[in-house]
């Protein structure tokens, strides 16, 4: 039996109560289609349609498809059916997919009032423009649902994609919104002219015209769409030759698509400590905490890291991605294995506090494929801080004739460094401030250009000039003490007074 909740504004909310699932979906489309009406009315640039005397009624039912509608009515009788989708997924993800499923039958409801308020059609709900417009506006705002690979409702461009001939259904409108080909080269193109072509949706949408080629006229006054569409498809997904493809989209949306400089790489580094840190016994030393602090005794241990580096990338116009990463110049096997690498690696000295010993050492890395665009690093041995450059070159999977992109990044991971005991930490931090004390004492000038090549220079020059030398000889002698203290403390009087830091003396610092 049909039961029914508090109504809102616009909508009625009915449920089959013999249905596990239908009641709780209800209610939760009860709290989101009034908002997602909204949305989507901006998006066709429809609005005042609906309202108390003319209201959508939302059924949850058991439907065999995903969602129905019995179009566009102006006395009540709009009707919006979903499936309550109970143990298909989560109570929550089930929710999600109502919602999904509503928005996409509540775009040709809109189709409706678009085409009778103008006296003509443009976006055909029944036909494969429409029912690609109710995808896109689907997957839009419910991109979760949609993709969620257990409802199955996306992607759907694969079909028309994979089919050897890609027939032209954008000079074209199919009567179907039931011929996958059809509607899943409208998708298609629709999010080409959303992400390549720049267009927002609702551009698309409220510019539509009888085929999608007179939409895409009508937004560019060109009659091409149809070849610049597929000539960019071609190139990064080749036509299948002597049967279907086996192109697995992971969305509808295959944008934006670059050969050149547009293209984006960033290679994102991430270190993983694989076993907690583990402490040996050190010893007694005498050391300085600090550059203008008196030494003092301390004990100290060392701790060893097993630690990994996982190597990801970040890309963006892109179709299939392959990518290769190296190491310091050496090439990491896409399936895993062992790499041998030259790397610089800093090895702390427990009796000059901030002063490594460096070399150049050979480093065993053990890569291990975690996905198709990320690798995992883990090295070998407990060394010290090792210098490590990561890049990766991207080629398209389908053409090898796209030239190749490449980006690099570099990180310094610890796997074996001296820990001092609390007391140094504590008079460390003391020093610290002392520095930084000495330094604001000398800094007070933020805006004052050095000139001082120019002939008799006024006296604020001299000044400030004098001032630049007592800093570097500042530096210097911190720099005797602790590289890193000194190269932190010249960029920030660099900073300050807007110089580079090469004027106040900076010395450039390894750090771990």
């Amino acid at each position: 039996m049909i039961q029914t909740l508090e109504p809102s504004k616009r909508f009625n909310y009915t449920y089959e109560d013999s249905l596990n699932g239908a009641k709780e979906r209800a209610f939760a489309l009860q709290q989101s289609c009034e908002h997602d009406l909204d949305r989507l009315e901006a998006l066709f640039g429809e609005k005042g349609a609906f309202g108390p005397h003319n209201q959508i009624t939302v059924e949850v039912s058991n439907i065999l498809s995903f969602g129905w509608n019995g179009g566009f009515g102006e006395d009540g009788t709009t009707l919006v059916k979903t499936r309550p989708f109970t143990g298909v997924v989560s109570a929550v993800a089930a929710d999600e997919a109502a919602r999904c499923v509503v928005v996409a039958e509540l775009a040709e409801v809109l189709m409706g009032v678009r085409n009778k308020r103008r006296k003509a059609t443009s976006w055909k709900s029944n036909g494969s423009n429409g029912e690609g417009l109710s995808i896109v506006c689907a997957a839009a705002l419910y991109p979760v649902p949609y993709y969620t690979s257990s409802l199955s409702f996306g992607p759907r461009i694969g079909t028309w994609l994979n089919d050897p001939q890609r027939p032209d259904w954008v000079s074209a409108t199919k009567d179907s919104d039931t011929d996958w080909p059809s509607f899943g080269c409208a998708a298609a193109f629709i999010w080409w002219l959303v992400s390549q072509l720049g267009y927002s949706l609702a551009d698309v949408i409220q510019h539509g015209g009888a085929t999608l080629a007179d939409t895409f006229h009508n937004l560019t006054g060109r009659d091409t769409g149809w070849v610049e569409f597929t000539d960019i498809l071609r190139k990064f997904y080749p036509v299948p030759v002597g049967g279907p493809g086996s192109y697995a989209p992971a969305s509808d949306d295959l944008f934006p698509l670059y050969d050149d400089d547009q293209r984006q790489v960033t290679v994102v580094l991430h270190r993983v400590d694989l076993t907690p840190p583990r402490t040996e016994s050190g010893g007694f030393v005498h050391v300085q905490p600090g550059p203008l602090c008196p030494a003092a005794d301390y004990t100290y241990n060392w701790r060893t890291f097993d630690r990994a580096l996982d190597c990801s990338v970040q890309l963006y116009g892109f179709a299939a991605p392959v990518v290769q990463y190296t190491v310091n110049g050496i090439l990491v096997p896409a399936a895993g294995g062992v790499v041998t690498i030259t790397a610089e690696v800093d090895t702390d000295r427990p009796d000059h506090p901030g002063q490594p010993d460096h070399s150049l050492e050979t480093v065993t890395l053990h890569a291990e494929q975690l996905s198709g665009l990320t690798q995992r690093l883990r090295i070998d041995g407990h060394q010290g801080r090792v210098h490590l450059e990561v890049g990766a070159r991207i080629t398209e999977r389908y053409n090898a004739a796209v030239r190749a992109a490449a980006a690099s990044t570099a990180d310094v991971v610890t796997t074996r460094g001296v820990r001092y005991d609390a007391r140094f930490e504590a008079d460390a931090a003391k020093c610290a401030k002392k520095l930084a004390d000495v330094i604001h004492r000398y800094v007070r000038a933020t805006d004052i250009d050095i000139l001082l090549t120019l002939p008799d220079p006024a006296p604020q020059l001299r000044a400030a000039a004098r001032r630049i030398e007592r800093i570097r000889a500042l530096i210097a002698e911190v720099a005797e003490h602790d590289p890193r203290a000194a190269a932190a403390a010249a960029t920030a009087a660099a900073r300050a007074l807007g110089v580079d830091p090469a004027v106040v003396g900076a010395h450039r610092a390894r750090v771990g």
